[in-house]
């Protein structure tokens, strides 16, 4: 499976064949979420269908239970139970959802705040807690009073949120196999961010990460080190 940006089509590339070829060219694109961990199925939204698990060799799809619309990412979890997402929908467009990966028990879980956003990486190792980019603030208190983020971490057993420190989260987030460590891209103290705007075409990709640096959370601590 090739990775796709949203509004594209997913590839299959066949090792024993050496062939790749397209799926569903008939509808107008989606965005690729992740591998299911049983290595058969993997996670799609498509523009104007829904989410929904496929299997690539016979393009059978189990279509999960959500609200429609877009997606602000997803993510299933490492037992293969729960897909975690965010739809752009009203009354609560920032909320994000879990649904069995049966196709059926959508619960809206917590509101992530504006303009937050899930990663296929976001489940840690042992299921029990959701990286996502958004508010920290818990419940009931003050935006100016809650936690600052942008990168948290939702505890799936307490319901809470918690603010990592990082001075600019972006890219995916990835967590250590044990579960202790994240590693996250932030911006790197004293060093100004590349504008792209004139810049040639060839230097774009360089400027993308200029400016940031790879951050090491340790989740015992909640120390980020450069």
């Amino acid at each position: 499976m090739q990775d796709v940006e949203p509004g594209g089509r997913p590839y299959i590339y066949n090792k024993t064949t050496q062939k790749t070829s397209v799926l569903f060219d008939h509808y107008s694109g989606g965005s690729f979420y992740g591998w299911h961990p049983d290595g058969r199925h993997f996670l799609f939204w498509i523009d104007g269908v829904g989410l929904m698990l496929i299997d690539p060799e016979n393009l059978e799809t189990m279509t999960l239970d959500y609200p429609s619309g877009p997606v602000q990412g997803a993510a299933i979890s490492p037992d293969g139970l729960t897909v975690a997402y965010i739809p752009e929908n009203p009354p609560l467009s920032s909320a994000v959802w879990f649904v069995s990966t049966a196709g059926s028990d959508a619960k809206l879980q917590f509101d992530a705040g504006g303009s937050p956003y899930l990663y296929p990486t976001a489940w840690s190792p042992d299921n029990t807690h959701l990286l996502y980019l958004g508010s920290c603030s818990e419940p009931g208190t003050k935006k100016e009073e809650g936690i600052s983020g942008p990168l948290c971490v939702f505890d799936t057993k307490t319901q809470q949120p918690q603010g990592l420190t990082l001075p600019y989260a972006g890219f995916a987030p990835v967590w250590s196999p044990d579960g202790q460590y994240i590693a996250a891209t932030g911006a790197t103290p004293g060093e100004q961010q590349c504008n792209e705007k004139g810049i040639p075409e060839s230097d774009q990709e360089k400027c993308l990460y200029q400016g940031r640096s790879i951050y090491v959370i340790d989740m015992n601590t909640g120390a980020a080190i450069a």
